[in-house]
């Protein structure tokens, strides 16, 4: 225990965002997208299964481990929480752990524009945010969830897996819910919130069809409602969701995101010229033009609109890199 322990503090030390170890090879960690070695040493798989079995919370969670399922947990060390992703691979021991920052991120820090700033001022409707691994889609929500229970009374419920960021008690009531040991599933959860009176939802992930369902129903309902999406752009987005239903619902799932989205949002992260990293951030805005094309099934045309629409807050992500590139802060 002490060794990983050891080596999880020299990684909050160093500024780490995530952390590796896998049984024979050498314990490491990405900083600022850079892969480094905390040691020489190779990680022993003995020593790892043991700290595996030490950190999982029930007899049950061990066993499914041992059969070669993978398992998410929340693990703390000195007041750090870490994101623990625990697999098998070549019939050993994996981890995949990301450190999460106690303080919740705040919007300037992470880079917000004025229209992002707004979503915390909605009262309905539905909020994608998407991106790859590691962009920081969920600090995004966190920080709008945030500010929300920093300025509104609101009743606010989050459905994730596992639990990320912990929030203070302030102006909200809010509810933070995790998959498997709360509820048994985003769908199950998403669905029995209907019956706790939110007004705001977070769901960490929109998996399947059912949850996508019933995201869409919560803000058809007057709810509003932040998810992340796994793609790579906002077009692409909402192309995954209306691809996920049978043809025969295609209509009906373009009229309900016609209708009810707000907004998706892209983030990705780029090295800084001077060290570190910056977010860039493509924001499509759903506006009465975009409405139309959705409506319609005209996806790839929202981002001719997207180029163009500036005023109303819209961004591609080739022109938020090229404004950090006439600012200098990247290559």
């Amino acid at each position: 225990m002490e060794k990983f322990n050891n080596y999880l503090t020299v990684a909050v030390k160093k500024d780490a965002s995530d952390i590796y170890f896998i049984a024979g090879q050498k314990p490491s960690v990405k900083v600022h997208g850079n892969l480094e070695f905390l040691s020489q040493e190779e990680v022993d798989a003995s020593l790892l299964a043991e700290f595996v079995f030490n950190i999982l919370p029930s007899e049950e969670s061990r066993e499914r481990v041992a059969q070669g399922y993978e398992f998410d947990i929340i693990y703390k060390h000195e007041e750090t929480r870490f994101r623990t992703n625990i697999h098998l691979q070549q019939g050993m021991f994996a981890l995949s752990i990301r450190i999460i920052s106690s303080d919740i991120p705040t919007p300037e820090f992470l880079g917000f524009s004025p229209v992002l700033m707004k979503f915390a001022q909605l009262k309905k409707g539905l909020v994608l945010l998407t991106g790859s691994t590691a962009s920081g889609k969920s600090s995004v929500i966190a920080s709008l969830i945030n500010m929300i229970n920093s300025e509104k009374k609101s009743h606010i419920i989050t459905i994730e897996d596992p639990v990320e960021f912990v929030y203070p008690k302030k102006q909200s009531v809010i509810e933070q819910r995790q998959i498997g040991v709360d509820s048994h599933s985003f769908y199950d959860a998403l669905r029995a919130s209907f019956r706790q009176d939110p007004d705001v939802i977070m769901i960490g992930e929109l998996r399947d069809l059912e949850t996508i369902e019933t995201a869409l129903m919560a803000a058809e309902t007057g709810h509003l409602v932040f998810a992340t999406i796994h793609s790579s752009s906002t077009i692409e987005s909402i192309e995954r969701i209306v691809n996920m239903f049978p043809a025969i619902q295609s209509q009906q799932i373009l009229n309900q995101l016609a209708s009810n989205l707000i907004a998706v949002v892209s983030r990705e992260l780029l090295k800084k010229k001077e060290g570190g990293r910056i977010a860039s951030y493509e924001i499509m805005i759903n506006t009465p033009a975009v409405s139309s094309l959705i409506r319609e099934h005209r996806i790839a045309n929202i981002f001719s609109v997207m180029q163009m629409g500036s005023r109303d807050g819209m961004i591609t992500m080739a022109q938020s890199k090229a404004e950090l590139r006439s600012k200098g802060l990247i290559e």
